[in-house]
């Protein structure tokens, strides 16, 4: 299955303006070099927040699928200035279901077949790969009713020995509400990732070479100001993210 962006989080335009002011006087080239950085703080902040998120979702996994997907995606893009940085989790359409919680329909066929628990290990994962796989045993179509459902069983034994098994509920659409947090947990790191910033950019800025920098662009006052130790690397802190929702 193709990867989706789950959650994609970066500076909004106040945050971004406030970060290029910092940075205005000091040449592309020594921006380019500050970006690795700050990439860096981005990318460590979501494998906080995915595993934090891994540790309070509801969600199980009992193949550890859900912890590989999660773990794999997190990646930062943007390269020359912050305008474009931002923080990305990728992952397959089915974590994005369990995300923002949906509806799916049968696309091939005419219902879903939900598997019940004869059709699952005792750690939920499937005994077989789906309805058809069953059909070695005779499995059939069955609509109960008392439930008005419709069921794929198989009988199991002879005689009086015999029972109907199910295997699969049919249905026509199910419903999924949101059990991951992703975001929630996204939005709870946020406070470190400004942390983060506010020293990578402070020290950049006041470590740069005043006169290498002089002839390649023209210096900020705002960047003069903290030079001269008027703007405290706190300031940096009231940049604010947009939450996620």
């Amino acid at each position: 299955m193709k990867n989706v962006v789950i959650v994609s989080i970066g500076a909004d335009k106040k945050s971004r303006d406030v970060l290029t002011k910092a940075l205005y006087g000091i040449s592309r080239d020594f921006q380019s070099s500050v970006i690795a950085p700050l990439k860096a703080a981005l990318v460590e902040a979501m494998r906080q927040a995915v595993e934090d998120t891994l540790n309070d979702t509801e969600l199980r996994s009992p193949t550890g699928m859900l912890h590989r997907v999660l773990r794999s995606g997190v990646s930062a893009t943007g390269t020359r200035t912050i305008d474009n940085l931002r923080a990305v989790i990728r992952a397959p359409g089915w974590v994005s279901l369990h995300e923002y919680g949906g509806t799916i329909r049968p696309v091939n066929s005419k219902a879903l077949a939900l598997p019940l628990p004869a059709a699952l290990r005792p750690d939920g994962t499937p005994k077989r790969r789906g309805p058809n796989s069953w059909r070695s045993l005779g499995t059939r179509v069955f609509r109960s009713k008392k439930t008005g459902r419709s069921y794929i069983v198989y009988t199991r034994g002879r005689g009086k020995q015999a029972e109907t098994v199910y295997l699969y509920v049919l249905v026509e659409e199910a419903h999924f509400k949101p059990k991951l947090g992703l975001r929630r947990h996204v939005n709870q790191v946020m406070p470190a990732i400004l942390n983060a910033w506010a020293g990578i950019l402070y020290d950049a800025i006041t470590g740069v070479d005043l006169f290498a920098e002089a002839g390649k662009a023209r210096p900020s006052n705002y960047r003069a100001k903290v030079l001269a130790g008027r703007v405290s690397r706190a300031s940096f802190k009231k940049v604010p993210f947009r939450r996620l929702r």
